[in-house]
């Protein structure tokens, strides 16, 4: 039989962390506490428990991500009312959502290492009172520049604060079935700007600027308040108390370090060193870039090549944000069967070739009715494979807590040793399993920094692609041979331009599988290597 393990100083392992327990319990009670054992916790992916915080998150980021996804109503009024530089309004969009993308790793890494000992509800708290205060000082706000400040910057920086420390809390509920969840939350979140654009677009010109901001900031104020009790992380006695990861400072059990050869198997490297990351991240941003342009300009397209009436383009673009209330949660449960690579491909695809089977031949039909439904099949496509594409950042981040699980749990959702066993090989998978967790938080945060560097590319690169004078040559084979293809030059280099990059972003998500089969099988052997020598010696 295998003798138990001791410390450096002969002192059993159990014994050890036994008497660590003790101690932390009796000197620090207002210390963020251990991970809890398992057989006590409330069933992960199901259950009343989990659904309920699903449903808080969800309302905690309805309001202030709905009311920054309708600022093209807001942007349209100040237009109208042709306010002082009203042509700078556009970076207030720009800039909260540039915030939200371009700082979530750093919100991450705030939370995971900065201050692993705050409640997460301290983030999420002062993220909404800031989001309140930022709508209430807009409404006071008599300039374009104050309004950048108020509504774009303070705004943003609110919502980044609200967000993804709620995503963490909703992450230690769903494993298994986190896409979906994710897709749920984006979901109704998208639902929502939908109603409230057409809530705000009324309000401004029934009641004017002033009080669509007051119901605006009541709204904030009062639905996140309702869900804010109720958001805590599993295991957590409280929405006030944090569940530490092992290997954070103020966890008893991570202070002990028995002299092991368990603590020497080797892990997979870090998410930066591995080369499915960066895959992933040129991946994303290409279908992101070929996303973004055809959402911009598909009102303009249909006014002004297509000839169809004004209306038409706000009920093509409420089509467009509709079908990613289904297509989401949709695509967020089918990634949680399986790796992502396959959606990744179809979903490129699927852009790709409604770009040039519907919108660009939607110009070269003769009745506006057939353009218009031509237009509509393109939008209804598009919008389903490209919203659904954005649904598996969740699935493809989870690839990397994965890699980093441990050698006793090949898969990420397999249970770990309980920790009440208080054995050496518990301590040890578990601090092996927390970097997969860290691993996946901060991909999925740089994720969102390739979506919106490509929605602040896409702008310029657009008003390129669409001046005559630089039509490009791509369009030279087949269809988009004639000069009616897509409506002319210019805008057939921007359909043709989105196609290609949709078909770039295929062929990188293939080579993203390609490479996590390699690393799949470099960690198999690497686990079998480091477990020969520990078998034999525990024998």
């Amino acid at each position: 039989m295998a003798s138990e393990k001791s410390g450096p100083d002969n002192t059993p392992a159990s014994l050890l962390i036994t008497e660590a327990i003790e101690k932390e319990s009796r000197n620090s009670m207002d210390q963020p506490r251990p991970l809890a054992f398992e057989a006590d916790l409330p069933p992960m992916d199901e259950g009343r428990a989990a659904y309920g915080v699903l449903a808080a998150v969800t309302l905690l980021s309805m309001m202030p991500f709905g009311v920054i996804s309708s600022f093209g109503v807001f942007f349209q009024y100040y237009v109208l009312q042709r306010y002082e530089h009203a042509d700078r309004a556009v970076w207030i969009g720009g800039i909260s959502n540039g915030i939200m993308s371009l700082f979530a790793p750093l919100m991450v890494y705030a939370c995971l290492k900065l201050t692993p000992q705050l409640p997460l509800l301290y983030y999420i708290g002062f993220g909404w009172l800031l989001s309140f205060v930022a709508l209430l000082s807009a409404a006071f706000c008599r300039s374009v520049a104050l309004l950048i400040l108020t509504q774009g910057v303070l705004l943003g920086i609110g919502a980044l604060f609200v967000g993804y420390p709620s995503l963490m809390i909703l992450n230690s509920w769903f494993v298994k079935r986190r896409g979906f969840a994710y897709g749920i939350c984006f979901a109704s979140t998208k639902l929502v700007s939908i109603g409230l654009g057409f809530l705000i677009n009324y309000s401004l010109h029934a009641h004017g600027r002033k009080t669509t901001f007051f119901i605006m900031t009541a709204l904030v104020g009062a639905v996140p308040l309702a869900a804010l009790p109720f958001v805590h992380e599993r295991g957590a006695s409280s929405p006030l108390k944090r569940v530490l990861p092992v290997g954070a400072t103020g966890s008893a059990i991570a202070e002990i370090r028995p002299t092991s050869t368990l603590s020497t198997i080797s892990m997979v490297r870090p998410y930066y060193y591995q080369v499915l990351f960066y895959v992933m991240l040129v991946a994303y941003f290409l279908e992101s870039v070929g996303y973004a342009i055809p959402k911009f300009y598909i009102s303009t397209y249909s006014a002004d090549i297509l000839g169809l009436p004004t209306y038409t383009g706000p009920l093509l673009l409420a089509l467009y944000n509709t079908t990613g209330v289904i297509s989401k949660p949709l695509f967020g449960h089918l990634s949680d069967l399986g790796p992502p690579q396959l959606l990744m491909v179809l979903t490129t695809i699927a852009c790709a070739i409604s770009m040039i089977v519907f919108w660009g031949v939607a110009s070269m039909l003769s009745l506006t009715s057939a353009r218009l439904g031509m237009l509509a099949t393109f939008i209804t496509v598009f919008s389903f494979a490209g919203q659904g594409f954005s649904s598996l950042a969740s699935r493809m981040s989870r690839c990397f807590r994965q890699m980093s699980s441990s050698s006793y749990a090949t898969d990420e959702t397999a249970p770990l040793p309980a920790v009440n066993e208080k054995s050496e090989a518990s301590v040890s998978v578990r601090q092996q399993n927390d970097q997969g967790r860290d691993d996946s938080q901060q991909v999925y945060a740089w994720l969102n920094v390739a979506r919106g560097t490509a929605y602040m590319v896409s702008a310029p690169t657009s008003e390129v692609l669409l001046n005559p004078a630089n039509d490009s040559e791509l369009g030279t084979y087949g269809l988009v041979r004639s000069r009616a293809f897509a409506g002319g030059p210019g805008w057939r280099s921007l359909i043709v331009f989105s196609a290609v990059l949709m078909i770039a972003a295929t062929f990188m998500s293939v080579f993203a599988w390609v490479a996590d089969r390699s690393t799949f099988r470099a960690s198999i052997r690497r686990k079998k290597s480091n477990l020969g020598p520990e078998r034999d010696q525990n024998a």
